[in-house]
């Protein structure tokens, strides 16, 4: 399981149950920072419409690909649990999968301007299975808790794991198998004091 913490504030202002859009950026492998690629070169679930964000020069040339996602956000409204999507998968984009894991790959998510980074999936080497081979787990699971004060966001905190207590759909093994992409999100309301908020569950 992976969980990012990010502490920035931003100018954007909302309204209760105003949509809050998660944009997906990009993936790259986590040694090498400078090599990144769009986020559903991977065959992640997405939208029928890709719609892209409007970016400056500097995050373009910094390989900045913000796109639309289908994970639906409100402003301080929160979601015990969702289903995104289920997609059936075909070797090449097992194969896609099992690299970007081996090699350790992040991925990068954007929440009202605030980054958001977790791992792709992990390796197994530990267990082998009866044929001799190694455990590919892919994280299908982004649980979010996000601090709002006032009409603002300010925090974003990301773990990722699994739609299921068993990691049933994300052992990468066999063509035909399925990715199921679900969520959940929590808001955590903040007080501010001096420069540093206070944070309390309401």
């Amino acid at each position: 399981m992976f969980v990012a913490l990010i502490l920035l504030a931003t100018e954007s202002v909302y309204l209760k149950g105003e949509p809050v859009t998660l944009y997906a950026n990009k993936v790259g492998p986590f040694a090498n920072p400078s090599e990144v690629y769009a986020f559903y070169s991977l065959p992640y679930c997405a939208p029928n419409e890709i719609v892209m964000k409007r970016e400056d020069l500097g995050p373009l040339l910094k390989g900045d690909r913000a796109t639309k996602t289908n994970y639906g956000i409100s402003f301080r409204q929160d979601v015990a649990w969702k289903s995104l999507c289920k997609k059936k998968l075909n070797e090449k984009e097992l194969d896609g999968f099992k690299r970007a894991i081996v090699d350790d790959y992040y991925f990068e998510m954007m929440l009202d301007d605030l980054p958001i980074w977790g791992y792709v999936g992990e390796l197994e080497t530990k267990s082998i299975d009866a044929d001799h081979r190694a455990h590919y787990y892919l994280f299908t699971h982004l649980d979010f808790s996000i601090a709002a004060n006032g009409p603002n966001v300010i925090e974003v905190n990301v773990s990722a794991g699994f739609c299921e207590n068993a990691p049933i759909l994300a052992q990468v093994a066999n063509p035909g198998c399925s990715q199921t992409r679900c969520s959940a999100s929590i808001w955590v309301r903040a007080a501010m004091r001096s420069s540093f908020p206070t944070l309390f569950v309401g």
